[in-house]
Parts: structure tokens; sequence; C-alpha cells
């Protein structure tokens, strides 16, 4: 069995981290999400598409290339506000295990199914780090939450999402990583003094200690794990319009923000989701998607 090294102090500290972004205010971030509260890249068509529509793309297109059956077990690492658990019920008729350190997400989307119960299928939400997740599952998926994890822990995660499938059984993992160094020199990109800032101010202000991966950083912890690397794909290009849509929610409900959250807290997301909007339409920064299989 792969046994992780995390002490108790190891994992309120990650807990905390976590929690001083995603328990701000659910009420907060209604201001500039989609109806699904669906917080990672949409996938767009056309620029006609809304984001709620951008966003069960994604989730389905994700759904589809981890090869989700009916039935199944699914295990969604960071389940947000819930759109992923609740999707994996409702049209593929799964039991979606959803876990997060998050107190008011979880919170919030005990709510929303007490509220709306799911049509199909069922939702069990757990307050857990995956290092103390055991259960056997069918698939995993997890979107943009492993730059929660920092690169040490990379190894042991593989290494327990391996543990948990079975033979053929599939991990959709999301992530915002660095622009791969190969594109980036190919592309005459260079790092600027801006972007070393924009980088601090979203560690100190917006996700306390996350850090970013480069695409091929994850491939590597997942192959020495014993997983095959069937899709490696980049939303890049997606990312722009839902940050930017984004954005443009939260600057249109600003009075509210302001009253919710304060002036300066107010100025630092704004500055996040044009910052990074900036980012991922210059190249800098990516979003890959990764979708790898148990051999």
């Amino acid at each position: 069995m792969t046994r992780t090294n995390e002490s108790t102090s190891d994992m309120r500290l990650f807990t905390e981290e976590v929690r001083a972004h995603y328990d701000l205010s659910n009420d907060f971030y209604k201001l500039f999400l989609d109806p699904t509260m669906t917080y990672s890249s949409g996938v767009f068509e056309s620029p006609d598409d809304t984001l709620e529509q951008s966003q069960y793309r994604k989730l389905d297109q994700a759904f589809e290339r981890a090869n989700i059956q009916r039935g199944q077990t699914v295990l969604d690492v960071g389940f947000g506000w819930g759109s992923s658990v609740r999707r994996l019920a409702e049209k593929y008729g799964c039991h979606a295990i959803g876990i997060t350190l998050s107190q008011a997400q979880h919170d919030y989307v005990v709510q929303d199914l007490k509220d709306h119960p799911p049509t199909d299928g069922e939702v069990e939400l757990r307050i857990q780090g995956w290092e103390q997740f055991t259960d056997k599952v069918d698939a995993i998926v997890s979107f943009e939450v492993m730059e929660h994890f920092r690169h040490e822990r990379y190894q042991a995660f593989f290494d327990r999402a391996y543990e948990i499938l079975p033979t053929g059984g599939r991990a959709l993992i999301q992530v915002n990583a660095w622009t791969d160094p190969d594109e980036f020199k190919a592309r005459g990109l260079e790092r600027t003094h801006d972007q070393v800032l924009f980088a601090k101010f979203i560690r100190k202000e917006i996700f306390p200690h996350a850090m970013l991966p480069e695409p091929m950083q994850v491939i590597r912890h997942a192959e020495k794990a014993g997983f095959k690397t069937l899709e490696h794909i980049s939303l890049r290009e997606h990312y722009v319009p839902t940050l930017d849509m984004w954005a443009a929610n939260l600057e249109a409900n600003k009075d509210r923000a302001l009253e919710l959250v304060g002036q300066e807290r107010y100025d630092a997301y704004m500055h996040y989701l044009t910052g990074c909007s900036k980012y991922f339409k210059s190249g800098h920064i990516d979003v890959p998607q990764y979708t790898f299989e148990k051999v």
C-alpha cells in the first residue's frame, strides 16, 4: 500500500491554505461564475457560447476522455461547488464521490443537493484530502486542483491514484501550468519582471503557496506510478474567454462585491482575473488536460 508522510500539522496547513481562497464567500463567487459555479476553464466552440454552455461542454468532453460509464464509481478530487459531481450523477448515472478541504464549498453543495436532489445517480461528499482516500473507484477526475498539491507531493498523489483504480481505469487531470519550456523558447517568449511580480502576487494574495507545474513534470510522475499517457491537450485558448467573462461579471457586480469582501479583495480579484487572461493570451501560462490510464 502506498503511504504518504503528511503530518497532522502539514494537513492543517494545506487545509488552511485551501480555505483561505475557497472559503472567502460563496455569495462572492456567485457574482462572477456561471450558474453551475464551475471554477475552471470552459471549452468554447463559438464566440456566442455562454459560460454555462462552455462549462458543460468541458465536463462532458472530459468525462468522455475518462471513459465514464453508467453505474461507475468516480472520484472527483476537489469538487468545487459541485457541478462535476452533479453532472456525473445526473447525466452519467454514476456514484460520484467528491472530496474537498473547503468547508464553505462542502456546505454549499450539501445544501444545493438537498434543495435540488440529483435526478439520477448518487453523490457522496467528504471533507477529506486525497492522502486519506483509500476507496476503490472506477475513474478519477480533477479540475485545476493539483496547483495546491506542491511539487514534492505529486508522486504520492499519482501512487495513490494508481492504487485505487482498476487496470484500465482512467484519471483525467486538468491543471494550470507553466508553458512547456521548448514551446516557450520556440515562441520567443521571455520571463518579464511584471510576470514574476504577478506570480508572487498570486501566491501571496490569491492562492497561498500554490505551485504551477511544467506540463511534462505531471506526465513524468504519472508514468512513474505506472500510468500510460493517452492524451495531453491544451485548453489555453479557452481560458482567455473564460477569464474575460468572469472579470466582466465581477465588474458588473462591483457594488455587491464591495459589500461582501471590500475594496481590497475586489481589486485583488480583478487584478488576478485580468492578469491571468493576459498571460494565458500571451502564452506564458497553459492549462493542460491529461488522460492517464492504469496499465
